[in-house]
């Protein structure tokens, strides 16, 4: 029954499955203090809508957002340099990716399909 969750600035890594199933959160913010969020961390939360990741995260790992059908906004900063994983979400048609221009989440959305807006 989780519904929002304050990551505190003493976490720099989220590990594997930490919100896996938690089907009342609906969105979630992660500060830029953590550097590497973990395998299916967020995987199977049927609720969440918009994934807000600040800039500062070096990394995501492998299906963190597997099973959210209704994920609808993730935000990507460009911090982000290395590849993003292939299966880092299962296929939704209505999901956009936000980023900024010529940013990693950008190459991600255009080689899989998915929408991308630019932010400044």
């Amino acid at each position: 029954k989780l519904q929002s969750i304050e990551i505190p600035e003493t976490v720099e890594t989220i590990g594997y499955w930490a919100f896996n199933g938690c089907t009342s959160l609906k969105e979630i913010r992660i500060p830029g203090n953590v550097k590497i969020i973990q395998d299916s961390t967020l995987s199977d939360c049927t609720a969440l809508e918009t994934v807000i990741l600040e800039e500062g995260i070096k990394e995501i790992k492998h299906l963190v957002f597997a099973k959210c059908k209704k994920l609808k906004h993730v935000y990507l900063p460009r911090s982000i340099k290395k590849k993003i994983n292939i299966k880092l979400f299962e296929k939704n048609p209505d999901l956009v990716i936000h980023g900024h221009p010529g940013s990693t989440a950008e190459v991600y959305a255009k080689e899989k399909g998915f929408k991308f807006e630019g932010v400044e």
